[in-house]
């Protein structure tokens, strides 16, 4: 037989033995013993896929984040895999490793449609590495798989406090509203109103702050509130039946006007 063979076969032999070993003080939690018996493994082979494999969940249990991710690049190097890189990608951000985690993220993007988490990871990333246009792109692709997520909605709102006032408050009314906080979503409205010139964009931001009256059982403030939508906008048509339902709601529960003007001089 080959000597080359033999020598190979040997070393295979070898490197099983030592892994068995390595294992078996694992399971005795000699961890200590275990890493430096692994450690001479790829000191010989250094892309043993699992001696790699062992140590790099040795180091993450460890938290040693730096080593955990060396052990998996050499991984990766010999068995490539999405959740492979998911692992390095999580292990990069844990040791704020952030421009190695936007690498790795990238590619995943690149091969990777439709992962919320992956979004999240990543714009979570290119926000601390001031990515803001790559930031906001994903947190957008986020809400168009969740529109309701709200640390997507939050971080989004933050990013947009510095450079756009108008996002920065529709995106506070959306979170107050999911938090059921309708008082402070049109405190929020009320602030991009302010802000707006154009008065169909003010139609429609009083038209928002009329079904939040609505729906808190405020009917006369959300009536006002719809006569404001006609006068930015006459031709709201679902403005005007949505305001006669409040009026027929607001009778229905307190009475017509004159009623209530009976009540007040009779009691």
């Amino acid at each position: 037989m080959d000597k080359n063979i033999l020598s190979l076969n040997s070393q295979y032999d070898e490197f099983t033995l030592r892994l068995d070993k390595a294992k078996r003080l694992l399971n005795a939690e000699k961890i200590a013993e275990a890493k430096a018996i692994l450690l001479g493994i790829i000191s010989k082979s250094l892309y043993h896929i699992e001696a790699n494999d062992l140590l790099s969940r040795i180091y993450e249990f460890e938290e040693n984040y730096d080593m955990a991710a060396k052990a998996l690049e050499r991984l990766l190097y010999s068995v490539d895999s999405l959740s492979l890189r998911y692992k390095l990608a999580q292990v990069y951000q844990d040791s704020d490793d952030y421009y190695n985690a936007y690498r790795v993220l990238k590619g995943l993007c690149e091969e990777v449609d439709g992962d919320k988490n992956l979004y999240e990871q990543m714009a979570h990333t290119c926000a601390i590495l001031d990515k803001t246009d790559e930031a906001i792109d994903y947190y957008d692709r986020v809400l168009k798989i969740d529109k309701d997520n709200l640390p997507a909605l939050s971080e989004l709102a933050d990013i947009y406090y510095d450079t756009d006032k108008i996002n920065y408050y529709f995106l506070k009314s959306r979170i107050c509203v999911l938090e059921n906080n309708n008082s402070y979503a049109i405190d929020a409205l009320r602030s991009v109103l302010k802000l707006l010139d154009d008065d169909v964009q003010k139609s429609e931001v009083h038209h928002k702050i009329a079904r939040l009256y609505h729906k808190m059982g405020r009917y006369g403030q959300s009536y006002d509130e719809y006569l404001k939508v006609l006068e930015y906008n006459p031709l709201n048509e679902e403005a005007k039946e949505e305001m006669d339902r409040v009026f027929e709601e607001e009778v229905s529960e307190n009475g017509s006007f004159f009623d209530r003007v009976l009540r007040m001089l009779f009691n």
